[in-house]
Parts: C-alpha cells; sequence; structure tokens
C-alpha cells in the first residue's frame, strides 16, 4: 500500500484486508518485527514458496525482505539514491519499482531511476544485468540496449523476461545466446502505442497481461511458441472489450 508505506494481505475468499508490515500512515526505515518496521512508499512485491516476502522499498531505495514469522530485513541499499554494483549496504538503487523472483529464487529488480534491471542475491550480492543511464527504449545487446523507465519484471523462464517500460514500451529480455544471436533486448508489439504501461504478469495458459495507467485499461496477448500474435483491451472500469488495432505481420 504505497501511500500507507504498509505492506497489506488481502483473502480473496473473505475480502478482509490486513497490515503484514509497517505503520500505516507513517514512512521511515526500520528493520525488525512487523509492528517496528517502517517502510516509505514501497511499490513492488514478490512472494516467494515459503512465504518469504520481496519489496521494492521505491523512495527508500532499498530491497527488503519479510520473513514468514513477520521479521523484516534490508538485503540490499544505500545510505542514499544512486548507482553501484556491490554487496548489502555498499550497492546503490534509485527509485526501484518492480520487484520478481527468478527461477532459481533470487530477485529480478526494475531499477527505475538508474534506467537498470538489477540482479538481487539473497545474500545481497547486486549485479547490472541490463540497462545504462540512457533514457531511450533502445533494443540490441544487453550490452547496447537501454530502457525509458522500466517499472515492472514478469519471468517467462530462466533466461528471459518481460519488462514494462512505462515510457511507453513491453520489452523482451533474453539472457541466453541462441546459435548466432547473442543476449538480446527487443521491443514487443512495436506497432501498437501504450500509454504508461506498469503493471505486467504472465497468465496460466502463458498470455502477456499488462495495465496500461494512462488510459485505464489492461491488455492481454496471445503468443504462439516464442512469438506474439495479438493483442486485446479491456476498460478496467466498465471491462468491456476495446478493439485493438495490431496484429503480427508474422501471424
Amino acid at each position: 500500500n504505497t501511500g500507507a508505506h504498509t505492506i497489506v494481505r488481502i483473502n480473496p475468499q473473505t475480502n478482509q484486508v490486513s497490515v503484514v508490515a509497517g505503520q500505516p500512515g507513517t514512512s521511515g526505515d526500520v528493520d525488525g518485527s512487523a509492528s517496528e518496521a517502517r517502510f516509505n512508499a514501497p511499490v513492488g512485491i514478490a512472494v516467494d514458496d515459503e512465504g518469504t516476502i520481496f519489496i521494492a522499498d521505491t523512495y527508500n531505495d532499498r530491497i527488503r525482505a519479510i520473513s514468514p514469522e513477520g521479521q523484516v530485513r534490508t538485503i540490499a541499499r544505500g545510505r542514499e539514491p544512486g548507482f553501484a554494483d556491490s554487496a548489502g549496504s555498499d550497492a546503490r538503487f534509485d527509485t526501484p519499482c518492480g520487484i520478481t523472483l527468478a527461477k532459481d529464487g533470487s530477485l529480478l529488480v526494475a531499477d527505475t531511476g538508474n534506467r537498470r534491471i538489477r540482479h538481487v542475491t539473497l545474500d545481497g550480492q547486486v549485479t547490472t544485468l541490463v540497462g545504462n543511464i540512457s533514457a531511450y527504449e533502445r533494443d540490441g545487446t544487453l550490452s547496447s540496449a537501454s530502457f525509458n523507465e522500466p517499472i515492472a519484471i514478469a519471468v517467462r523462464d530462466k533466461d528471459s523476461f518481460f519488462v514494462a517500460d512505462a515510457g511507453g514500451a513491453i520489452r523482451f529480455v533474453s539472457l541466453k545466446a541462441n546459435g548466432q544471436t547473442e543476449p538480446f533486448v527487443k521491443t514487443e508489439l512495436p506497432d501498437l502505442p501504450h500509454n504508461r504501461p506498469i503493471g505486467l504478469a504472465l497468465l496460466p495458459g502463458g498470455e502477456l497481461a499488462f495495465a496500461e495507467s494512462g488510459i485505464s485499461t489492461f491488455k492481454i496477448t496471445v503468443s504462439s511458441a516464442e512469438e506474439i500474435l495479438d493483442a486485446r483491451a479491456y476498460n478496467t472500469s466498465s471491462g468491456e472489450s476495446i478493439d485493438v488495432p495490431y496484429r503480427s505481420k508474422q501471424a
């Protein structure tokens, strides 16, 4: 709950909302028990199979974790916003917004202010996977590609993931070389305009769903093998389908 500086749990069966950690309306930067811990506008969360909650504590520029027992700890942080690949307290982030679990249990972080995708091990080692300070949506190899405003990540498999680039694109990142192809970044649905895509998720059937905050819609892509074929949009208030003038030329 970003504005309230808390992590909350919602029971979908009862619609009951409870605070997991933090004090509603009080920002801060404190580790400890759930009631003692403080956050500052946390945006992204991810949960592992054991119930540990990982948090992109956005305005504290830190990556935090809540154990199943309710203890909050900081995994990686700096004393102020910045950029540094290092371990624990020597690492630096700038307004990290998105966080997700990689297939090996480590973390992928959309370090929004730094325009980079970072990899964080559970013991706090931070490295950069892709991106640089350039504020452009540039496709290419991992060393040359750049992002405008990476804000959310959805993992496809152990070697690839999607990124919601809020500047106006959905990006695909492959970390694996394939024959003559180096690891790369490419823009998905390049002919379909996007208006601040900020939320991203892979559905059970393999479709990619994402929210566009600029026009209050969410869109679902339909894929075949490694190729996105079609996109459909839905108004978030009415639920009605909206025509999306896109279909892959390869489909």
